[in-house]
């Protein structure tokens, strides 16, 4: 048996998962237990892992099971246990452990893998084993009852929810699955290469892929000196590709790498942007000129999924979209505009979620109770009307208000996405704070929290509660959405929306290049083909936000919905009575 005092100063490999929530357990014999063919884990330090239970008397967490016929199981969650006690009975001769505390789950095939990976969760993994996680899930989720539907983003979403992961990392799994060749998949599962190495590989050819496996300790920088290299030497071989000669609208796919560069410009340029706020984020008409005045004609590069580099180049017409190997498209500078201000509040809500993984550590963050009204005010205490009387730290109330939001962020960050859009679309704070009050506190009150942290949003009149590490702050809900302000920068209005629709299709007629105002651009009327191509642009622009706030819309906003379907409808009315004149021949 191991040192006992080397046992309790290890914190991972033979550390037994705590018991957790309420099922029956059955006992079962260990030899009746056959290891699931699923099982793709490492098995590692079983001898450790049986000093453990022999030093705590028994498993401390049942193992989950399913039963295969009249009296044999299959092991879905639990392998290094049940190996463990295989030892201490048929090694060291101590057969009181030949029972074995379990769960047993009645489950499909599909069911149970699902089981096996997501019951897994304490032990430390591979990236091989993280990545195998996620091909196995993608295609094992939408089979589980309830999922049939998901697919694309909103399938990575669920699996990194299952897996307590980013979406970014989730897709670069997935893209190392799928692009990684046979002898390079074979490094990473044997631990010989990293995961941003395995998915830096990914993104290269088959030949250059196993060129590079070939070097010794390989890094991303060696890689990155390789495609550098032989992106020289392409260039010197053969002609530049043909750029394409029009300017054409994103695909949904280039609008996400947009997206990914904006989020990146925000964070570098967020005090520039702050300094003229209205016209660098919100008016999109005049963001393309602000950041022409600022770089000028130039190249301005940014991290695609982490590891592959692309770059935007900036033109008075239009900018130009490359990846790491090759132009994407050229485009309006509306798209572009609009990506940065779409972005704002994305950045500005990530940022929250760091900010408290920075300040203070987490404990328990995955858990997440709701209490009822009552007993959430034993937390508060009786009287937590005034803001001042429960911060009893030193830190000050915009300090700690700018702490608990970002731990609700991080709590519940699908809400906060929703808080945030609600903001965007009222005018005034007393407006935002009514409509907030309705979504978070529907019946009046709701609460929640975690061992450090509590909750209560009540009704309108009674405000809100936060109580982070013994300290508490109460608020009202207006109060609430000026700090929402301080942290997420000024807040769309429904006018400034309606200003970006009017101006979806800006028109770019070289003599109205410095003119601000849609009313001065709407003085010269438009000829006939023109008004086609703007109620193009329109109709395109309101099917793709009635696309993207219908879910929302028809929940808490159902007139603002009938509007966009109304301008729509119009829209292509309007639309055909032009196309019907032009083929009757009329001017």
């Amino acid at each position: 048996m191991a040192d006992i005092s080397t046992i309790l100063k290890n914190n991972g490999s033979i550390k037994q998962p705590k018991e957790k929530g309420n099922y029956e357990v059955t006992m079962i014999h260990y030899s009746q237990i056959k290891p699931s063919k699923m099982q793709f884990y490492r098995q590692e330090d079983i001898e450790e892992q049986a000093d453990a239970i022999e030093l705590a008397g028994g498993i401390m967490q049942p193992l989950v099971v399913r039963q295969q016929d009249a009296d044999q199981y299959e092991l879905l969650a639990g392998h290094r246990r049940l190996e463990a006690v295989k030892r201490l009975v048929e090694e060291r001769k101590l057969t009181q452990y030949a029972m074995v505390p379990c769960h047993v789950e009645q489950a499909n095939d599909w069911r149970a893998e699902y089981l096996l990976i997501t019951t897994n969760g304490y032990r430390e993994k591979t990236g091989y084993e993280k990545m195998l996680e996620v091909q196995r899930l993608s295609e094992i989720i939408p089979h589980l009852p309830g999922s049939e539907e998901l697919k694309g983003r909103a399938l990575r979403g669920r699996i990194a929810k299952e897996l307590k992961t980013g979406e970014t990392s989730v897709q670069n799994y997935y893209y190392i699955y799928n692009h990684l060749c046979a002898e390079g998949m074979e490094a990473y599962r044997a631990g010989d290469i990293k995961t941003a190495v395995a998915n830096e590989l990914a993104h290269l050819d088959e030949e250059d892929q196993k060129i590079l496996l070939k070097t010794e300790d390989l890094t991303v920088t060696v890689i990155a000196e390789y495609k550098k290299a032989k992106s020289c030497q392409n260039l010197t071989q053969s002609a530049a590709p043909a750029e394409p000669d029009h300017i054409r609208k994103p695909t949904q796919e280039e609008r996400e790498v947009l997206n990914v560069f904006a989020k990146q410009f925000i964070k570098k340029e967020k005090g520039w942007l702050l300094g003229n706020f209205e016209k660098r984020v919100m008016d999109v008409t005049t963001s393309p000129s602000e950041i022409l005045n600022r770089y000028g004609e130039s190249d301005y590069y940014f991290q695609i999924y982490d590891m592959e580099t692309g770059h935007i180049e900036f033109q008075n017409e239009f900018i130009r979209l490359y990846d790491a190997k090759h132009l994407i498209g050229k485009f309006k500078w509306f798209y572009l505009a609009a990506s940065i201000q779409s972005m704002w509040n994305v950045v500005a809500i990530e940022n929250a979620e760091n900010e408290k993984e920075k300040n203070s550590p987490v404990s328990n963050s995955d858990t997440k109770t709701y209490v009822p009204y009552e007993e959430s005010m034993v937390a508060y205490g009786k009287d937590d009307s005034s803001e001042k009387d429960q911060t009893k730290n030193s830190e000050s109330e915009e300090e700690l208000a700018r702490k608990v939001i970002a731990r609700y962020v991080k709590w519940a960050p699908e809400r906060m996405k929703e808080v945030i859009v609600i903001c965007n679309t009222c005018d005034t704070n007393k407006e935002r704070a009514q409509r907030i009050q309705k979504y978070l506190a529907p019946n009046g009150y709701s609460g929640g929290g975690s061992d450090d942290f509590d909750f209560c949003f009540r009704g309108y009149a009674n405000g809100v509660s936060f109580e982070l590490d013994k300290n508490r702050l109460s608020m009202s809900y207006i109060k609430f959405v000026k700090h929402l302000e301080d942290m997420f920068g000024p807040f769309a209005t429904s006018k400034s929306a309606e200003v970006e629709d009017k101006n979806a299709n800006p028109v770019t007629d070289k003599e109205n290049e410095d003119t601000n105002s849609c009313e001065e651009k709407l003085i010269q009327k438009p000829t006939k083909a023109e008004q086609v191509d703007i109620l193009r642009a329109i109709i395109d622009e309101n099917q793709e936000t009635i696309q993207t706030m219908e879910d929302y819309w028809s929940r808490h906003m159902p007139q603002e919905l009938w509007k966009h379907q109304l301008m729509l409808q119009a829209a292509e009315k309007l639309l055909n009575e032009l196309q019907s004149d032009e083929c009757n021949g009329e001017d």
